[in-house]
């Protein structure tokens, strides 16, 4: 009782983490969407670097950026370029990012009416949420199964005893 326990505990944590993705990326697809259909003002990017981080078997790369724009009289800064956006190991989606968002560069940048505090540059679908939410849903699938081989592989299987038929023979 102890172990499935232990082992219930254990499977509900990889749980909460394919839930809290499966979230965050329904969340920037949500968001993505609605920024759609935002307002727009001119914006002027004041800062953009390219970043590269390098782990032990890859590098990745992302695009860092800051731009300001002004709603309704009011200065703002933002540094999302969109829901969702992350790095990857595609050198040469960022590289063409990063070329695009050149400092000083107008922009044309979508704010929440509600939040104009609320920015990105570009809106709707994009492949950093696609993966995560392919991630999140391969992630679930998999504990899922796991869990459910674990959790029915304890006990004693009686299927093969009861299948074989044994002959007596009596000479």
């Amino acid at each position: 009782m102890k172990a499935q326990i232990g082992l219930t505990l254990f499977l509900s944590l990889f749980f909460v983490v394919g839930f809290a993705m499966l979230y965050s990326g329904l969340r920037s697809l949500y968001r993505g969407r609605q920024a759609n259909s935002w307002p727009t003002v001119e914006g002027r990017i004041i800062d953009s670097t390219l970043e590269q981080k390098s782990g032990d078997e890859s590098t990745t790369y992302s695009v860092k950026v800051r731009y300001a724009y002004s709603v309704a009289g009011g200065g703002f800064e933002g540094d999302q370029i969109a829901f969702g956006y992350t790095g990857s190991s595609n050198f040469q989606e960022h590289r063409a990012l990063s070329d695009k968002l050149q400092t000083g560069s107008r922009v044309m940048v979508h704010y929440d009416p509600e939040q104009p505090t609320r920015a990105v540059l570009a809106t709707g679908f994009n492949r950093s949420t696609l993966f995560i939410l392919i991630f999140a849903v391969t992630w679930l699938l998999f504990v899922s199964g796991f869990g459910y081989l674990m959790l029915t592989s304890k006990g004693r299987d009686n299927s093969l005893l009861n299948k074989i038929q044994i002959v007596n023979s009596t000479n």
